[in-house]
């Protein structure tokens, strides 16, 4: 469905020349056990989870690197919680808004048990972490100090937004590596690769330029917005950039005769959400303007649901678990939909 998104995630290391950074190319010529912990930070679109795994690439000369999701068993009391980790045979990722719920535990349980004991294949076990930043304070606490016993055993590569969201004794462990929004040239020049491995031919030359313009230097947004732009050929749709696939959202929940079965379907959406990164003030804006198409002529159903969407909003600034967030937020607007036939 996004298919430029997706060729650019998929063929990476034939882009990443375009996009170079020398911390990694320095960094990836060294033995592992002379790396120290990473911390990558940036605004969105600052390529950070696809500098990792160009890091990683470049260090065991592979032309990819392929995750799985694997599930763990966490005994959390008497219950039993499962955790889904990507998974390859040179590192473990772990996805905070995935382990947010338990994510002491799973550092303090999954992770420390994983690193007591030495890598065999690459003499240390490389952690991912991404979104560092929404862990909870006892996760970074506990962290903090795995970091400092098990570092011979260990390589923790993490991601951010935001580093002042993260504990000053895990920031002093790392090498902070700044990850800033490419140029327009070279937005240009991988947006124009991407375009001719997907052989596809853009009516309007001008309109790449004209996404490119708005997209706040923000690679992945030009990607979705391309996308947006092939669905519609209209120019005018990439300005509010998720709009396409909130109306498809919203139309499939309203076919939803239960709430089991919109789950399924609301789990798929946040997953989108957060995957391909959509700003999360375009999202709610874009709820805001659809449902207000629907419920213009019941204000008192409109306001429920623009208070909703507000409140919702507003927990995301905060929140450590927005997949969570997300997923309440759309079983809550499927259900005012569904009161109201």
């Amino acid at each position: 469905m996004f298919r430029f998104y997706d060729q650019f995630k998929k063929k990476f290391s034939t882009y990443y020349p375009h996009v170079s950074n020398q911390i990694i190319d320095t960094l990836s010529s060294e033995p592992i056990e002379n790396i120290p912990h990473m911390l990558f930070y940036g605004p969105e679109g600052g390529l950070k989870s696809d500098y990792i795994r160009a890091f990683l690439m470049k260090h065991f000369h592979i032309s990819d690197i392929i995750f799985t999701p694997i599930v763990h068993i966490l005994n959390i009391g008497s219950s039993k919680h499962e955790i889904t980790v990507q998974s390859s045979q040179y590192a473990v990722e772990y996805i905070t808004t995935e382990i947010s719920a338990h994510d002491k535990n799973v550092v303090s349980d999954i992770i420390k048990r994983m690193i007591k004991k030495p890598c065999m294949c690459f003499k240390r076990h490389i952690i991912i972490l991404k979104n560092a930043h929404l862990l909870s304070s006892q996760a970074m606490m506990c962290l903090r100090r795995m970091m400092e016993i098990y570092q011979k055993n260990a390589l923790f590569i993490m991601s951010a937004i935001n580093i002042g969201n993260i504990h000053e004794a895990i920031r002093s462990r790392c090498l902070l590596i700044r990850c800033p929004q490419l140029k327009n040239e070279q937005i240009k020049a991988v947006t124009t690769m991407v375009l001719n491995d997907v052989k596809y031919q853009c009516k309007d030359e001008t309109a790449i330029d004209t996404i490119i313009q708005k997209s706040n230097r923000d690679i992945y947004r030009v990607l979705l917005s391309l996308t947006n732009y092939d669905m519609t050929n209209d120019i005018a749709a990439c300005d509010n950039m998720p709009e396409t696939n909130v109306k498809t959202f919203i139309d499939s929940l309203r076919k939803c005769r239960t709430p089991w079965t919109a789950i399924a379907k609301i789990r798929e959406f946040t997953y989108t959400i957060l995957h391909y990164q959509y700003p999360t003030q375009e999202v709610m804006r874009t709820f805001i303007k659809c449902l207000s198409l629907k419920f213009h002529k019941d204000a008192d159903k409109l306001c429920e649901l623009v208070t909703v969407i507000a409140n919702a909003d507003a927990s995301l600034c905060y929140s450590t678990r927005p997949n969570f967030v997300y997923e309440n937020l759309f079983l809550t607007i499927y259900q005012i939909m569904a009161s109201s036939g």
